[in-house]
Order: structure tokens, then sequence, then C-alpha cells
């Protein structure tokens, strides 16, 4: 999905302030890639949910805060790669683990 196509669908429909980008799961890190293109213009922030294949080198181009979220355990989404992206984008970013349970090994 174009980039330039997306805002100005928000700005037809009346929108006047940054957008914001949520991702979850599987390639979320084509939101790292977006972030660091457009660089600060039009997107004002991020929520990246358990994000995978993630560039951390885009991550110092990236000029908006971001959180990101996975589990403490997750090898897909190791935490310690999430908070050396963190510290590399300008401002603001965080990084929540969680040590949640799988559902389906409680009985």
């Amino acid at each position: 999905m174009s980039v330039k196509w997306l805002v100005d669908g928000v700005i037809v429909a009346g929108a006047t302030e940054k957008l914001g980008v949520i991702r979850f799961c599987f390639r979320n890190g084509r939101v790292i890639e977006v972030l660091a293109q457009d660089r600060g213009a039009r997107f004002g922030t991020s929520v990246s949910f358990y994000g995978t294949r993630i560039n951390p080198s885009a991550a110092a181009y990236v000029k908006v805060p971001v959180l990101f979220t996975s589990r403490d355990d997750d090898p897909r989404c190791p935490i310690n790669l999430l908070k050396d992206i963190e510290k590399s984008i300008v401002r603001g970013s965080s990084v929540i683990g969680c040590t949640c349970r799988d559902p389906s090994s409680q009985k």
C-alpha cells in the first residue's frame, strides 16, 4: 500500500493531524521501513505488536516514538533486539515485554 495514497485518503476525509501506524505480527518490520522513509512528515507515532523481520539499521531514521510489544521468550521477536532498536530511534520509544503463558499449556 502506498503511504501517499493512504495519507491523501485521510486528508480528503478531513483529518488534519498526523497519522499513527499499528501493525501486528508478520512483516511488522515494514512499519519501521515506512517510518524511516517518512521521517516524521506524515506519521506521529506507531505501535508494533510482535514485530518480525525488522531492519535495525532503518530505525536510526525513525523520527517518531514507537511502542514495541513482545513476549519475553519469543524467538521470532526477541526483546533484546527490540531494545537495541529502541535506542536507535531518535525520540521516546519504549519496549514492553510480557511473561505471558501459552493458554494451551494451562490445565
